[in-house]
């Protein structure tokens, strides 16, 4: 992932993000989105995309063993791209692994959860109103 990819995954993360988080009813801009991961990607030590004939579907982004961002456009859910960005962070062999992820997702769960994850802590996100969960792998 470089600089150059900050339209493509903020076009999937908005993708992704209106069907995944619809109890909490988000709805950002494109160009909020582009620059909020301006300035989240200098931090990443590990960032990927995933592509289909050419065009970025999913991104993974982590700073040493807290993955901060994964997400695949939901055209291309099911298809193992989740897992695949999900492995290569493991296979960096980096522990523990702590994510944190939305109570009500749960497709995004269920991956986690295959992978071995187990809830640390769960508390209330005030500027999202919603409950998360905060995730680790040992």
């Amino acid at each position: 992932m470089t600089p150059r990819d900050m339209a493509a995954i903020a076009a999937v993360h908005r993708a992704a993000c209106l069907v995944a988080y619809r109890f909490m009813a988000w709805d950002h801009a494109l160009p909020e989105i582009e620059a909020w991961y301006a300035g989240k990607f200098p931090g990443w030590d590990h960032a990927r995309v995933a592509t289909c004939n050419g065009r970025v579907v999913g991104y993974l982004g982590a700073a040493g063993g807290l993955l901060d961002d994964l997400f695949v456009d939901p055209a291309f859910h099911r298809r193992g791209i989740g897992r695949t960005l999900l492995q290569g962070q493991l296979d960096r062999g980096i522990r523990p692994v702590t994510l944190e992820v939305f109570e009500e997702n749960a497709p995004a769960r269920r991956l986690y959860e295959t992978f071995g994850f187990i809830v640390s802590e769960r508390f209330f996100n005030a500027l999202d109103g919603a409950w998360e969960l905060r995730c680790s792998l040992a």
